[in-house]
C-alpha cells in the first residue's frame, strides 16, 4: 500500500464529496446520479484493489505481521459491505430519494478514506 495509492484514493473521495460545487450550471439530476454511481463503482473498486493487496503482503509477512495485517483487512472488508449496500439501494431508488441517499453514501466514502488512511499507516508500522 502506497502513498501514492492512498493519494489516488483521498482524491477520489475528495472529487465525490466537492464536484457539484466545482460546476458554473449543475447538470440534471439523472445526470448527476449516474456520475455519481460511476465514482461511487470507481471507489469500490479501488477498495477491492487494495483488499487484494493487503492479502499478498500478509501472504509474505511474518507470522505476527500476518495477523495484525490481516485484521487489518478484515476492518476494510467490513466497511466495504455496507457501502455496497448504499449504492445498490441507490440505484434502486427514484430520483426524489436519491439525495437523501447520496448523503449516507457520502459519508461512507469519507469513513473509507479515513480507513484507508488509517490501515496504510498501520500497515508501515508492522512491517517495519
Amino acid at each position: 500500500m502506497t502513498r501514492a495509492h492512498l493519494l489516488g484514493v483521498v482524491l477520489l473521495a475528495s472529487s465525490l464529496a466537492g464536484q457539484a460545487a466545482a460546476q458554473d450550471s449543475p447538470p440534471a439530476p439523472e445526470q448527476q446520479r449516474e456520475r455519481y454511481e460511476r465514482e461511487a463503482d470507481k471507489a469500490l473498486r479501488e477498495l477491492d484493489r487494495r483488499i487484494e493487496e493487503l492479502s499478498r503482503r500478509i501472504d509474505a509477512a511474518r507470522a505476527q505481521a500476518k495477523a495484525e495485517l490481516g485484521r487489518l483487512r478484515k476492518q476494510l472488508e467490513d466497511k466495504r459491505g455496507p457501502l455496497r449496500r448504499r449504492l445498490a439501494e441507490l440505484r434502486a431508488r427514484g430520483e426524489a430519494a436519491w439525495t437523501e441517499l447520496r448523503k449516507g453514501l457520502e459519508a461512507a466514502l469519507e469513513e473509507l478514506r479515513r480507513a484507508l488512511e488509517e490501515t496504510d499507516r498501520e500497515a508501515e508500522q508492522i512491517e517495519t
